[in-house]
């Protein structure tokens, strides 16, 4: 049986910080993992500020569970790559846009050019 010594969330300014509470585990939890804790009657999320092989005597309640973030962290990495890829794919769509009516406009494409040259 480990330790794991956690933090409550603090609020928006001091995160997870302050004091560390010691509870008891058999779960494969890291510095910095999300877990789960049953408080009086409802469960909060804490993070894993440390782990300890050894049991410490204050520890005398579970780990419930551990949080898998991932999913999440994945959705929110695809999204902003996506808008990424969505600005850089109009942008190129604008600019092909100008080239075909280059083909047909010289005016179009005496501005074209001359975008092109700046730097």
């Amino acid at each position: 049986m480990k330790t794991a010594y956690v933090c409550f969330y603090r609020g928006e300014f001091d995160g997870y910080e302050g004091k560390d509470y010691a509870y008891k585990t058999d779960l494969d939890l890291e510095e910095g993992d999300f877990a789960v804790v049953k408080v009086e009657k409802s469960y909060k999320v804490v993070k894993v500020m440390e782990m300890s092989e050894e049991l410490d005597e204050r520890a005398t309640k579970y780990i419930v569970s551990k949080v898998d973030v991932s999913a999440y962290e994945k959705r929110v990495a695809d999204e902003a790559r996506r808008e990424v890829l969505l600005e850089r794919m109009e942008e190129l769509a604008k600019f092909r846009k100008y080239e075909l009516m280059a083909e047909t406009d010289e005016s179009m494409r005496e501005m074209l050019d001359e975008y092109k040259s700046i730097g």
